[in-house]
């Protein structure tokens, strides 16, 4: 459905993104996971629970999203996944403003996990490129991370680093 968007609506969420919204790259801790770890990205839009007709009318518009309403009496509306990730950030990416460094960034990690997945066998020991090339993107996530002023930012670069010290994947 985002396809059929106008550059108005396209106009309208962007700019609801760069005021009331986040673009978002995190790395979490995933034990079952090749590398350990995975990186999610994601969009959110924030919206009092009382105005949350706004986030229902934008998930209508873009076909897509899960909406929650937090105890704090607060409503987001989550885009998560690199696939419409991906779709909507291109299509808005023209109408940010204040955001676009982090779509910027959050394309490129969608990238180049595109092209570090290629490279890895489920079954198989990740090869010492493919770590090297997580921790660009782990870099990359911390790029965003700050970019957004996080504060619960813990699984950073140095913490992954860290990690594949400890399994011996990379040296000290």
């Amino acid at each position: 459905m985002t396809q059929q968007l106008t550059e108005i609506q396209l106009a309208y969420i962007a700019g609801f993104i760069d005021c009331d919204g986040s673009i978002l790259a995190q790395t979490i801790q995933k034990s079952d996971y090749v590398l350990k770890h995975q990186i999610r990205v994601s969009i959110v839009f924030y919206q009092q629970t009382r105005r949350k007709y706004s986030l229902l009318k934008i998930q209508e518009e873009l076909g897509m999203g899960t909406i929650r309403d937090k105890p704090n009496g607060m409503s987001e509306l989550s885009i998560i996944g690199q696939q419409n990730v991906e779709i909507l950030l291109r299509l808005l990416k023209p109408f940010l403003r204040m955001k676009q460094k982090q779509a910027n960034l959050v394309l490129l990690i969608i990238e180049q996990l595109r092209s570090t997945k290629k490279s890895l066998k489920i079954s198989q020991m990740p090869h010492e490129q493919s770590r090297l090339n997580f921790l660009d993107i782990c870099h990359l996530v911390d790029q965003v991370c700050d970019l957004n002023y996080s504060k619960s930012h813990t699984i950073t670069v140095d913490f992954v680093t860290q990690r594949f010290q400890d399994l011996k994947w990379i040296q000290k």
